[in-house]
């Protein structure tokens, strides 16, 4: 279905693993956001790039950036590049962080995605509490860019045989649930301003007062309804949820989570619609395997979740490209570009920049 109301999607990925350019039809990536746009109406839509060794690489930077270039409307959040993982100090000559945030602000990205996930953590073996993150959160905080930031997971997987999706960290090799979570709080105790949306909820769907102390002691911090098991819990306590919604409507951001080419547009559009539906109606729909009745917010309520919040966080409208720096970044990170589909078709571009 089109949307009926205004939507921007603020957590768009890109394929994250094979090929990340075009699908088996031939169709690129490109065209693929192209047509999810048009289908849904979106106002807009962010994309978020991940630059590590699981998830992605620094081709995803440069793809959101041309896909941002070729879509003046889209936003796109960039992510820090590591060489090696483990990581080891000190990174190569130019990949401090002081130096990434500034040249991926130059080109024209609209914010930064943070991902401290247990099974990222694990092999990374650098804590987003390192020294080294200090130089990107003190520019984040006194520039007010946005941060969307994905902290552990559901608080279940670490229980034996209960696992959400198909990550389990109940072996021992893993940090612990509270362990990512005092991370965080360490890196929000030194820059308490950040503009920082916490992924999925913060996971902290059961515990809404701990959520709600949050958004008291940090006045920028907020939280994204990407699923998550949130739903299934506001169905069960529908008028708190709605109430505390309400009261924190400044607080909260749509996004979908659809992972193009990994991810088929019609999944992504049946996902969209069910997150949509769940927080403007009363329908029952299914998200990720769980059937969830949803909540019926204010329209008050859900114009700021679906658009008007991630405008505010990005200070309203997406940042032009800069074309020089662009191709200046192309040519300075090409030799760490894996995927060779990707970096064939990058370096063609970069000869028209």
């Amino acid at each position: 279905m089109k949307f009926t109301k205004k939507v921007i999607d603020s957590h768009i990925h890109i394929q994250t693993s094979g090929n990340r350019w075009f699908d088996k039809e031939g169709k690129t990536y490109i065209e693929l956001i192209d047509q999810m746009q048009k289908a849904k109406g979106l106002e807009s839509l962010n994309i978020l790039a991940l630059c590590d060794e699981i998830y992605g690489g620094v081709e995803t930077n440069i793809m959101a950036a041309i896909y941002k270039l070729h879509n003046p409307t889209a936003y796109s959040y960039a992510d820090l590049v590591f060489p090696t993982y483990p990581v080891e100090l000190p990174l190569p000559s130019g990949l401090d962080a002081k130096t990434q945030y500034e040249e991926l602000i130059e080109i024209g990205f609209d914010g930064f995605k943070v991902l401290q996930k247990p099974d990222l953590e694990k092999i990374k073996k650098f804590t987003v509490d390192n020294e080294y993150y200090d130089e990107f959160f003190a520019l984040a905080e006194r520039d007010n860019t946005h941060l969307i930031w994905h902290v552990a997971d559901p608080e279940q997987n670490w229980v034996p045989g209960v696992v959400y999706g198909s990550w389990g960290y109940s072996d021992g090799t893993y940090p612990t649930w509270q362990e990512h979570y005092t991370r965080v709080f360490r890196v929000l105790e030194r820059h308490p301003k950040l503009n920082a949306t916490f992924a999925h909820f913060f996971f902290l769907e059961e515990k809404p007062e701990e959520l709600a102390a949050i958004f008291e002691k940090y006045e920028n911090v907020g939280v994204d309804v990407v699923p998550g098991l949130m739903f299934s819990t506001f169905m069960k306590k529908p008028e708190f949820y709605r109430e505390f919604l309400t009261k924190y409507a400044d607080r909260v951001i749509y996004g979908s989570d659809w992972t193009v080419l990994q991810d088929s547009n019609e999944f992504g559009e049946a996902l969209m619609d069910s997150i949509y539906n769940s927080l403007t109606t009363e329908k029952e729909s299914d998200i990720w395997g769980n059937i969830v009745k949803g909540i019926a917010l204010p329209d008050e309520v859900t114009d700021k979740i679906l658009y008007k919040n991630f405008k505010i966080k990005c200070h309203n409208e997406p940042k032009p490209i800069n074309k020089k720096a662009l191709k200046a970044y192309i040519e300075k990170y090409k030799d760490y570009i894996r995927d060779l589909e990707s970096k064939e078709q990058i370096l063609k571009f970069a000869e028209t920049l």
